[in-house]
């Protein structure tokens, strides 16, 4: 689940700094400057959630103790 929120945001972010890059000449400062926080908190947002889930299902564990780490 975690990788699936991570690729989805990441997709995501990909996609809206393509969309400002190729459509910079028609747009306004204040649409691309919104479209960029737009993207950067949506993988801002994804990547503390894949990593909280990973932490809380222990994704990190110690191979020789078995314990989790977090």
């Amino acid at each position: 689940m975690t990788i699936i929120i991570g690729i989805i945001s990441g997709i995501t972010f990909i996609t809206l700094l393509f969309v400002v890059c190729m459509y910079s000449d028609v747009m306004s400062l204040p649409a691309k400057i919104v479209l960029m926080v737009i993207g950067c908190s949506v993988y801002g947002t994804g990547l503390v959630v894949a990593m909280e889930g990973d932490r809380r299902i222990g994704y990190f564990k110690c191979k020789k103790v078995m314990s989790k780490e977090t």
